[in-house]
């Protein structure tokens, strides 16, 4: 909410049930079913990832590549052009583009098993790698924590927020809330 540049309340996660109909047919058409991609997940510390599968048989480089300002994405529209920019998407809304998925999951994989991530890399590729590929699997590293770090964080703030609004109990908060009819 707070990356669409929406206030984030105190008791987000509560409200009262609305229904919606439909009084007329939509003015434009459907945005069309994403194509045939497929994408595999993974998981680090709680934060879900996922990676667009690539066929790349040798190293492409892992880094994460920032699409938009703040990494995070305001909207879940399917019409908005920056979601095919994505290669990496987690479990917060945050999407990156990424030229080595591949060599990401493996990253992943061995952030997972507490192992040295570079072998585990070079095992994979069946060779030993270059300086350069070295420098950037531990940098893809260093990203994947951060954004694990980062995703954790705001997690932690929800899980406090809501904890606080059940011991505190309703929030009067009149520019948020909604008078009930009858």
């Amino acid at each position: 909410m707070s990356a669409a540049g929406s206030p984030v309340m105190r008791e987000w996660r509560r409200g009262d049930l609305v229904l919606y109909s439909r009084n007329n047919m939509p003015v434009g058409s459907r945005p069309p079913a994403p194509a045939d991609e497929c994408w595999i997940e993974k998981t680090l510390g709680g934060t879900r990832f996922r990676l667009k599968q690539q066929s790349a048989a040798d190293f492409a480089s892992p880094c994460l590549h920032s699409v938009i300002a703040g990494d995070i994405l305001p909207t879940v529209s399917r019409r908005d052009p920056r979601r095919g920019q994505a290669d990496v998407w987690t479990s917060g809304n945050r999407l990156f583009k990424c030229f080595g998925t591949a060599v990401l999951a493996v990253i992943i994989d061995a952030l997972n098993a507490g192992g040295r991530v570079i072998e585990l890399v070079a095992s994979h590729l069946g060779r030993s790698l270059a300086e350069t590929e070295q420098q950037a699997v531990a940098r893809a590293a260093f990203q994947v924590l951060d954004v694990v770090k980062w995703e954790s964080v705001e997690l932690q703030r929800i899980e406090l927020g809501c904890r606080m609004a059940r011991e505190l109990g309703p929030a009067i908060d009149q520019s948020s809330a909604l008078r009930r009819a009858g």
